[in-house]
């Protein structure tokens, strides 16, 4: 169902599509379902990137993506570029693999994904890459954690700057809303 069939306005649009995107990433982690889970969380980047793309594009690619990790997530903070999280993207949705094709051709470092006691990342990045040139330790629920900063920025810098408000809400009028029922007896 399309929201424009519903009349649901862009705004609510956009924020009950984002709620349950984040909760359905949650609800993964809370399973140890991670791998799932961070398909969600790339799938959900994606989808907030193409809400920034220019009005006359339907298409968005890597640009659109890695600006919008470097815009709001801060990846340097997970020790991580725009470029890795792109690589670690593609393997994941793509084949659901750490070794992307931008990891072998030397664009993007491969992640290794741990959850648990966040100081084990230090430890574990020394066991497998010490210098962090062709793999990188990423703690999973730092991740989430950025993820979710960077949401609260892009609602910020939509907030704060009108045009960029106009087009993200044009935009979301595509996106897909569904209705609940009570199921019959």
């Amino acid at each position: 169902v399309c929201s424009s069939d519903l009349n649901m306005n862009e705004e609510q649009n956009l924020v009950l599509a984002m709620k349950e995107l984040h909760q359905a990433i949650l609800d993964c982690l809370d399973r140890k379902q991670v791998l799932p889970g961070l398909a969600l969380l790339y799938a959900t980047i994606d989808i907030l990137a193409s809400l920034e793309r220019p009005a006359n594009r339907e298409a968005t690619g890597p640009k659109e993506f890695k600006q919008w990790v470097e815009n709001y997530m801060s990846p340097s903070s997970l020790n991580v570029t725009p470029d890795d999280l792109w690589g670690a993207r593609c393997g994941l949705l793509h084949t659901f693999t750490p070794s992307p094709d931008k990891s072998r051709a030397g664009i993007a470092r491969e992640l290794k994904y741990v959850r648990g006691d966040k100081d084990f990342v230090p430890f574990a990045q020394k066991e497998i890459d010490p210098n962090c040139s062709c793999q990188v330790v990423v703690d999973v629920d730092s991740l989430v954690e950025a993820f979710q900063k960077g949401i609260m920025a892009f609602i910020q810098a939509i907030m704060r700057n009108p045009q960029k408000k106009l087009l993200v809400f044009e935009h979301s009028k595509k996106l897909f809303v569904h209705l609940s029922y009570p199921k019959p007896k």
